[in-house]
């Protein structure tokens, strides 16, 4: 799987039932599986982020150029929402 592809210095320690949901904003496309899980890394937020970015590019998503709409369809969306006592403020403000 593409969670194998993380990095050495990334350990997986548990992950979530799926969940299928609506698209929201850019609606006229397929419907959302959500899931999480919890890592254990010695990586700073921003080496694990790109990380993350890298495993989205290699899975196929377009990030800029021709193929991008914002909140479009893509093959894979990865987000930090925790990391040790940092949230995304953002994210949690969005639900």
């Amino acid at each position: 799987t593409h969670l194998q592809t993380l990095s050495n210095d990334i350990s997986i320690i548990r992950t979530s039932y799926l969940h299928e949901t609506p698209p929201m904003y850019y609606t006229d496309q397929s419907k959302f599986l959500n899931g999480a899980i919890e890592i254990h890394t010695n990586l700073e937020p921003l080496d694990l982020l790109r990380e993350l970015k890298e495993v989205e590019k290699q899975m196929g998503r377009a990030l800029a150029g021709d193929n991008y709409i914002k909140n479009g369809p893509r093959p894979i969306d990865l987000d930090i929402l925790l990391y040790s006592h940092l949230t995304d403020e953002k994210n949690r403000q969005s639900e």
